[in-house]
């Protein structure tokens, strides 16, 4: 084979392989043009992708409340769910401490795949009533009788759960006393007014008249030294106005007198 014969299979050669995209023609170029333009698009992809986040959809078992994302960003809830949107990707913390239940918190791995949704199931967190009003009152909540306030004054429920309550305090001889009252937080405090019936002002006036009587009745019988049945007159009076201090005062004499005579 003369030079002129091989200087033209060279070149042959050479046309061919760019033809082909093998290495040592102009192929060789375009396919490292193609990987770098490859490279470049997946680049801007990841970082489009990465700069924007996903929207996490939110949801919870109560009809509003508030979750906080890593302690930082918020969202309120409103009818059970929400979307938090851009949020990063990598490990999260989503927290809900809320007055109205007791804390939550889920871990949740966000990734450009989807799939993050989080779901809450809260428990209420107890509300302690207490109802300062008339000893021996009843007290109802939501028109359910509930109990009864003591001798101290002082009514006590600690397993209230939070939301719009009404309570009636009832005691018979005093008006009755309601209200409607939102219940949130540690504890929700009330002081029931309770003024006099007519009626039971009329009685215990028409009492104390009639403990003033059996004072005086009293206090006559002891004066004639008839002690017995002045301890039981001055007795019925202190029944009816335990308050009485002329009773109070009669009664410690007599029954003074009654010790002296060994009676």
């Amino acid at each position: 084979m003369n030079p002129s014969d091989n200087a033209m299979l060279t070149n042959s050669s050479a046309g061919l392989a760019g033809r082909i995209g093998m290495p040592g023609g102009h192929g060789r170029s375009l396919v490292w043009a193609g990987c770098l333009s490859g490279l470049l698009i997946i680049f801007y992809v990841y970082s489009n992708i990465s700069s924007k986040g996903e929207d996490v959809r939110i949801s919870a078992n109560v009809p509003s409340v508030t979750v906080v994302l890593d302690g930082k960003r918020a969202i309120r809830l409103e009818k059970g769910s929400g979307v938090l949107k851009g949020v990063p990707y990598g490990a999260r913390t989503f927290k809900v401490d809320d007055m109205d239940y007791l804390p939550a918190e889920q871990k949740q791995q966000v990734t450009w795949m989807g799939g993050s949704d989080v779901k809450f199931e809260l428990t209420p967190r107890p509300i302690e009533l207490t109802v300062r009003a008339l000893p021996g009152s009843e007290v109802l909540i939501d028109q359910t009788s509930v109990g009864q306030v003591g001798s101290d004054g002082q009514f006590k429920k600690g397993d209230l759960l939070p939301g719009e309550r009404q309570v009636t305090v009832r005691l018979e001889g005093y008006q009755t006393w309601e209200g409607t009252f939102s219940a949130h937080g540690p504890g929700l405090w009330l002081q029931a007014f309770q003024p006099m019936t007519g009626a039971k002002m009329q009685q215990i006036q028409a009492q104390s008249r009639r403990a003033y009587e059996l004072a005086n009745q009293a206090n006559r019988l002891y004066q004639a030294r008839q002690y017995r049945p002045a301890l039981a007159a001055v007795n019925e009076a202190l029944a009816l106005n335990p308050h009485n201090q002329f009773a109070q005062h009669l009664k410690a004499r007599i029954e003074q007198t009654l010790k002296v005579l060994g009676e």
